[in-house]
């Protein structure tokens, strides 16, 4: 056999190796989305009462105008973030707060009579279960949790059951199936609160971007950002003890580094500071090491509402920005409880 021949036999049988992988790798997938589908399929058999319970806590929520709070972590915090976001699109307040950056300060967007929702597959997550106390003492829960008898489960004042037989993964390890389940409980209860809160495409137009959303669809950053005089800045000269200073006389979260024109140069926030004094660096150490230099900015001319998105889609939450014009110049300073 020819040098030629024999590569033409040996590329043939590569591409039917490949074609019979390829048929193979298919079938594994179509496998594992049964697997996510009867799982949400087991859930609708056994959903009963609670799920009542859930929607008359939510309609509460809404009717006297407080605010729906979404919290999961690690997978789990990409699915409360998009139930969140859907919940915004019927009228209804609803956010998005990371567990971690909650205990951490942003606690404080939490007012009395607001809802809370939790996302757990153990429902022991750490970061949450640190926060019942105070969420129990403001708020009324609700939790999509695998395992009712959990911590979290324990002090719910509802619970829906997402608990999955398994994971649709090889391993049974990587959150497949339960965040899929979670997900659809979620939108269950934004679909049916839309269709019982009279919810049709008329309304649908209204809330974009005119309706009953108020100031996220109708008002602009500029509207609602702080000014100049509220925001701790300075050209980055400042020590560490000067910038603590300075934000303890304008707690907003961060220092703006600005040069001489006001053009924003970096932040840097609170959390930076005190970790850099906890791990022995000098309190008269220059800001300029902790320099954030490419923050998210926001423009003071965009929506309320596209600014909350920003703020939002990014990895980690951003619960403030600074406010920047089109030519980089600071101009104010945002924060998400500003927003909603």
């Amino acid at each position: 056999m020819s040098l030629d021949v024999s590569l033409d036999v040996n590329l043939e049988v590569e591409r039917k190796t490949q074609k019979i992988a390829g048929k193979s790798k298919t079938l594994e997938a179509q496998e594992l989305l049964r697997v996510e589908a009867e799982a949400i399929l087991s859930a609708a058999d056994r959903l009963g009462t609670e799920f009542d319970h859930a929607l008359e806590i939510i309609q509460d929520c809404a009717q006297k105008n407080k605010k729906l709070i979404l919290m999961g972590m690690g997978k789990s915090h990409y699915v409360a973030a998009k139930i969140a976001a859907s919940f915004m699109s019927t009228g209804v307040t609803a956010l998005f707060v990371h567990p971690a950056e909650a205990i951490h300060g942003d606690l404080g967007i939490i007012s009395e009579g607001d809802v809370c929702v939790l996302i757990s597959k153990s429902g022991s997550t750490p970061e949450i279960v640190a926060l019942l106390p105070f969420l129990k003492a403001k708020s009324k829960l609700i939790s999509i949790i695998g395992n009712k008898n959990s911590a979290i489960g324990l002090v719910s004042d509802c619970i829906l059951d997402a608990s999955v037989e398994r994971e649709a993964c090889p391993i049974n390890l990587l959150p497949t199936a339960s965040t899929t389940l979670a997900l659809a409980l979620g939108d269950a209860l934004v679909a049916t609160f839309a269709k019982t809160d009279g919810f049709n495409p008329e309304k649908f137009a209204g809330y974009h971007p005119g309706g009953s959303l108020g100031k996220r669809l109708l008002r602009e950053v500029h509207e609602v950002m702080l000014s100049l005089e509220k925001i701790p800045l300075g050209q980055g000269t400042e020590t560490l003890q000067q910038c603590a200073e300075l934000m303890s006389q304008k707690p907003v979260g961060a220092f703006c580094v600005v040069d001489q024109d006001k053009k924003l140069k970096g932040i840097v926030v609170d959390g930076d500071i005190r970790r850099a004094l906890a791990q022995g660096v000098s309190a008269q150490s220059p800001i300029e090491k902790l320099l954030i230099k490419n923050p998210t900015t926001i423009r003071p001319d965009i929506i309320v509402n596209d600014a909350l998105a920003t703020l939002e889609r990014k990895d980690k939450q951003i619960t403030a920005a600074p406010v920047v014009d089109h030519n980089g110049v600071l101009v104010g300073f945002v924060r998400i409880h500003d927003l909603i």
